[in-house]
């Protein structure tokens, strides 16, 4: 067996997430070829997600060294110090990341992180505007987006984007919390509870189970709701839909938007109009 074929083999654990396993390939990769920049790279990046920041720095220094032109390598390094916190050196890694590869939208999306992090806003929100621009679906920005907006008290076009990506994502857990607690903020508390809800019936984790509960019992003493109560059925529209919908609001016909709304998603009534009031607050009052 070559190189190529146990990369290829740690390509394909990686993307398994079956993390250790990736790592024995790529080391038995380097074994055979330890002048492959690549390798280093691939390796690298497991040892992050192992949490092995130490010797993932190694490789990526590595990385660096023999292939000085590639982004990876540097957005390698920016990540470990993300982890580690020094946020000043991540974004400076990034900084090359993006001077050699400029329409790369990953440089600019973990810069935004570091400076969200900083709490450097505008510029968050600068580089999280042009990763998006570069990969329209990068849920990630999307969601990292919507907790800038946030963070500066956008709610409008926190909402926004929290929206975005359930609509591409319905089973997405941390935009239904997030979109949560921007409604909580709006006051709105019956749609606070709804998202609770649904992100309590997706998340897995004891300790975000047991915070969905206490933020519950907290929003359920504003509005008397049942502790029984149920998520709506999530509205989600084709992108065609979408726009007739629009088209029909701004023509003024509520009726037939809310109509075409519950055919076309199978929804009630009751998610159908939830769903038609947002829209026209995101889109129409923007």
């Amino acid at each position: 067996m070559n190189s190529a074929y146990y990369k290829n083999l740690g390509d394909q654990y990686t993307q398994a997430n079956k993390m250790d396993e990736a790592l024995r390939a790529y080391e038995r990769a380097l074994e055979l070829d330890p002048g492959d920049p690549e390798l280093y790279l691939a390796r690298g990046d497991v040892y992050r997600r192992l949490g092995r920041l130490d010797p993932a720095l190694e490789d990526f220094n590595q990385g660096v060294e023999l292939s000085p032109l590639r982004p990876e390598g540097f957005i390698g390094r920016g990540n470990v110090y993300l982890a580690w916190r020094y946020y000043d050196r991540a974004i400076q890694e990034f900084g090359r990341a993006i001077a050699l590869l400029p329409n790369g939208p990953e440089g600019y999306f973990y810069r935004g992180l570091a400076y969200l992090q900083l709490q450097k806003f505008q510029f968050a929100l600068t580089d999280l505007n042009r990763a998006l621009q570069l990969k329209p679906d990068y849920l990630e920005a999307q969601l990292q987006r919507g907790l800038t907006h946030h963070a500066v008290g956008d709610f409008q076009n926190a909402l926004r984007d929290f929206t975005t990506v359930l609509t591409i994502d319905p089973r997405h857990a941390l935009a239904h919390y997030y979109l949560a607690q921007t409604y909580r903020k709006l006051g709105r508390h019956e749609l606070a509870i709804n998202a609770l809800v649904s992100f309590q019936s997706l998340v897995q984790s004891p300790t975000w189970q047991q915070r969905a509960r206490q933020e519950l019992e907290e929003l359920r003493k504003y509005t008397g709701a049942s502790r029984s109560t149920q998520p709506l059925r999530t509205v989600q529209l084709s992108p065609g839909d979408r726009v007739e919908v629009l088209r029909l609001l701004r023509l003024g016909d509520k009726v037939a938007a809310l109509k075409r709304v519950a055919e076309a998603s199978g929804a009630g009534l009751r998610a159908s109009k939830d769903y038609l009031d947002e829209l026209i607050r995101t889109e129409l009052r923007s």
